[in-house]
């Protein structure tokens, strides 16, 4: 009888660790419906192609994965990246990607995740704009905690401090970057990485964010507001920033 309790006991550790080798590393949001897609196809297939060669599994996303009743197919994935072309989500969506992220999953965004489709019909029309306006106004939107907008010419990159999602670069560095980012204010993220930059090529923008995090429950979002440099967009989805941000990551 001894024998026969240590042998199932030996093998349940077993069965978990199968259990949780049934996960996805990455979904990616990659849906053909949404406007606009195949201007940014070539962009997002780089990505997922750079991805996989850390290593990593990916599997392409609709955004009806974060319906409510497709909850047991969004925790199938360790991550969930959403690029910058899908900005507009219903607000059950963005229901879906809270409760993601709350019960133990990182979502990494270079998206804003601000403007609502209030009426769900898929287009962004002025009055959904008048909302936008109001929720700016609200410290706990958007969900990763950064208020993003239109387009800045990136002049500095500034590395605040060390951390695995600035991995491989000196605390304290400061260096010249040329691209374009978001014009971004922190609401209620941490700031990892900050930039200098110039909106309209007269107003200066010092210190906004660049690449920030922000916990939420046992997860965490991470927002990208500039992909160009490759090195820190790849931190994003590495497993020590996994590890180092989600609570019972494995």
């Amino acid at each position: 009888m001894l024998k026969k309790l240590v042998l199932i006991l030996s093998i349940i550790p077993m069965i978990c660790f199968a259990g949780q080798n049934t996960k996805i590393d990455i979904g990616i949001l990659y849906d053909e419906a949404n406007p606009g897609f195949e201007k940014d196809r070539k962009k997002i297939d780089k990505s997922i192609k750079e991805i996989e060669g850390a290593g990593l599994k990916t599997g392409k996303i609709k955004k009806n994965l974060f319906d409510e009743d497709m909850k047991d197919e969004l925790s199938k994935y360790r991550r969930i990246y959403i690029p910058d072309a899908y900005i507009l989500f219903s607000r059950e969506e963005y229901k879906g990607m809270a409760e993601y992220v709350k019960n133990g999953g990182l979502l990494i965004t270079s998206s804003p995740l601000f403007a609502i489709d209030a009426n769900a019909d898929g287009n962004y029309d002025k009055e959904e704009m008048i909302k936008e306006k109001l929720n700016r106004k609200n410290p706990g939107w958007p969900l990763h905690g950064v208020h993003a907008h239109s387009t800045a010419a990136i002049k500095m990159i500034k590395i605040l401090f060390d951390c695995p999602l600035t991995r491989g670069f000196p605390p304290d560095l400061v260096f010249e970057e040329k691209g374009f980012m978001r014009c971004t204010k922190n609401k209620s993220a941490e700031m990892v990485v900050s930039a200098d930059a110039v909106y309209k090529d007269k107003k200066n923008l010092d210190n906004i964010p660049l690449l920030s995090y922000k916990k939420s429950g046992k997860g965490a979002f991470i927002y990208i507001a500039y992909e160009g440099n490759r090195k820190l967009f790849l931190n994003c989805f590495s497993n020590e920033v996994l590890d180092w941000l989600v609570y019972d990551a494995r």
